[in-house]
């Protein structure tokens, strides 16, 4: 596996801008895409990716691209289409429009089709399809309002974080931080099967307090789908930085997300140490 060009990246990142649910979990995937192999046809190319299976988001299929490109080496510019295959990103392909693709491009600037702003009444005709899939094989994420549903938010927290420990039921309260909170359920068949808490500083850095899953549905893309809905959050209120402190179990969990490892010390705990869980300031 080999690592996206430069202008790969600009392209992908350009295709999977906006808010739409489906393109944030779309971005996610691209934090940690490599490149398996490329071709080129002279008139273009075939960059294929490559994406852990643990990213995908159910049995989707469907393709895009409305990005054009104005490049130096090429008079008339380039298109470019993205592929979503098994729920992944699978395939990134470029065309000229009767200009061979050239070995190296210098300078390039990156477009919609109908100019800066993309047109989101033909896009959201496609990513329906993606939508309405992705809800089959995955939660529905929503923000907690009743007091019911934040009590059982607790006790999905107390089982899943802090019971395994011998810690007490009001571990959530004891741990609670300064700033603007932000509460997230995730339902399956109308159960309540992961949950997240974050906070917001006065600072503007958004930090995720908690996140658990209900162990009979881990592996399921419920997590990803509570973290990348905070990011949207984030996005939203300008924040600089989204950070947690993370278990040494859930480290990889948040490096397929985007997220690296701070240079910041984190804390420890003698009960988790027990365990054999350290924890580690992860950031992005």
């Amino acid at each position: 596996m080999i690592d996206l060009t430069n202008f790969e990246y600009a392209v992908l990142t350009k295709l999977l801008d906006g808010k739409h649910r489906f393109l944030a979990l779309l971005r996610d995937q691209l934090a940690s895409c490599r490149v398996s192999r490329r071709e080129f046809t002279g008139a273009g190319f075939y960059t294929h990716l490559h994406v852990d299976n643990s990213l995908a988001l159910g049995d989707i299929q469907l393709r895009f691209g409305d990005v054009v490109a104005e490049i130096n080496e090429m008079p008339h510019g380039a298109g470019f289409v993205l592929y979503i295959k098994n729920g992944r990103l699978s395939l990134l392909e470029g065309y000229g429009y009767d200009d061979p693709w050239p070995i190296k491009i210098t300078t390039y600037t990156l477009r919609y089709i109908t100019g800066e702003e993309r047109n989101w009444d033909e896009l959201k005709e496609v990513l329906v399809f993606a939508t309405t899939k992705e809800k089959k094989n995955m939660a529905t994420i929503e923000s907690v309002t009743e007091r019911d549903d934040a009590a059982m938010l607790d006790e999905l927290l107390w089982t899943v974080l802090w019971q395994p420990f011998g810690l007490p039921r009001d571990m959530r309260h004891l741990l609670k931080r300064e700033g603007e909170e932000f509460a997230l359920l995730a339902r399956k068949n109308a159960q309540l099967v992961g949950g997240l808490v974050a906070v917001l500083s006065r600072k503007g850095e958004m930090e995720i307090r908690h996140l658990a899953v209900d162990a009979h549905v881990q592996g399921q893309g419920i997590g990803r789908s509570l973290v990348a809905e905070l990011c949207r959050i984030a996005e939203n209120k300008n924040c600089k930085r989204i950070h947690t402190i993370a278990r040494n179990t859930s480290v990889a969990f948040f490096r397929k997300l985007g997220f690296r490892i701070s240079s910041e010390k984190a804390p420890s705990h003698p009960i988790f140490l027990k365990h054999g869980i350290t924890f580690e300031i992860m950031e992005k």
